[in-house]
């Protein structure tokens, strides 16, 4: 017989011999599971819409003409000029 035994009995000699432990520390077997990872296209557009939200705000317009009121995005530094999306005027 070889010194390398992993036969039941050769287990249960050292359980009697050194007394059980249980492990200590590790993941819980009903604990949570994992979250998946996010894909590269939803990591993508979180940035994208990250950046949009420091960068661009929406603002509201108002045709008097028509008297019409729509939202639109916007950088925040140069203002654009918008035309109206019913008549099409300069607003």
């Amino acid at each position: 017989m070889t010194r390398r035994d992993f036969s039941k009995r050769h287990g249960q000699g050292n359980v009697a011999r050194r007394g059980y432990e249980p492990a200590k520390g590790g993941l819980p077997l009903d604990g949570p599971v994992p979250r998946p990872r996010p894909s590269r296209a939803d990591l993508r557009n979180e940035a994208n819409s990250l950046l949009d939200a420091a960068t661009m705000i929406t603002r509201v317009f108002h045709c008097m003409p028509c008297d019409l009121q729509f939202r639109a995005k916007q950088l925040i530094e140069p203002v654009e000029p918008m035309a109206c999306k019913r008549c099409g005027r300069p607003v």
